[in-house]
């Protein structure tokens, strides 16, 4: 059975969710042990959560959920504006957009997505993460240190943080045919901050705004990637790292740097 949400009856049969609210978390929907729940063509406008996450939409503590295309946008949580996830829980998301959704915490990350440091499995192929911000780190996504992110042909675009202005990375996490695009960070790492385990194919990262667009730790391998009038290139500050057939276009002050004892 589909839980009750904080704000919105589930099991209703409707397919938008419009300004709901939640003094605590989960403004949209909660899924949580046993769901399992499919989404189809739903759309999530301007959701909140108070004052812990998930302003749109929770997978939690073991549920497993499916979304397929629709949207979650304008939507708020502390952490998690769009989407919290946590607790071995599992999301697909197929061809979703997630737009101007914010992390509202003074210091809260994930303005997109937030995914907790445990082992959940995130899965978005398609779709796109756009105009999301958060104070923190992750504007666009903030990847935990034990789950696991799997992205194919998203577009992050125009997403802002303090740090990693697109993305914030831990744990495993692998993006192929992804773009990241127009994001910035008020302090450094502009489009992506990398201490995970990542797998990088044709990647594009253009037009970054801040002293670095990506900076590099733990272990990375990239393929047939692409950074584009950024102002330098990627910036490997630890770890081991490998780089095939990579392409950087138009930096104005370094293309590849790195720092001693990394390659």
């Amino acid at each position: 059975k589909a839980p009750t949400a904080y704000g919105c009856d589930l099991m209703q049969p409707v397919q938008v969710f419009e300004d709901c609210r939640a003094g605590f978390q989960s403004g949209g929907a909660w899924f949580f042990t046993p769901s399992e729940a499919k989404l189809v063509d739903c759309h999530f406008l301007r959701c909140h959560a108070g004052t812990v996450s998930g302003g749109g939409l929770s997978s939690a503590n073991g549920a497993s959920v499916e979304m397929i295309r629709g949207s979650i946008m304008g939507c708020s949580g502390a952490s998690g504006g769009g989407v919290w996830i946590y607790g071995s829980s599992t999301l697909r998301l197929l061809d979703v957009t997630i737009a101007e959704c914010r992390a509202t915490a003074d210091d809260g990350d994930g303005g997109g997505i937030f995914m907790s440091a445990d082992a959940s499995v995130l899965t978005m192929s398609g779709g796109a993460i756009r105009d999301c911000e958060a104070p923190g780190s992750g504007g666009g996504l903030w990847i935990g240190a034990t789950a696991q992110a799997h992205l194919h042909g998203v577009a992050v675009q125009r997403c802002k943080a303090q740090d990693g202005g697109g993305m914030f990375l831990l744990g495993v996490v692998s993006l192929v045919d992804v773009g990241i695009e127009d994001c910035y960070a008020t302090g450094a790492r502009a489009a992506m901050y990398s201490r995970a385990l990542l797998r990088a194919e044709r990647v594009r990262v253009a037009r970054a705004s801040g002293e670095f667009p990506v900076e590099l730790q733990s272990t990375s391998t990239w393929t047939d990637s692409t950074f584009v009038d950024c102002f330098n290139g990627p910036a490997v500050e630890s770890g081991a790292h490998s780089f095939t057939r990579l392409s950087i276009r138009g930096a104005t002050q370094y293309g590849l740097t790195a720092g001693v004892g990394t390659g």
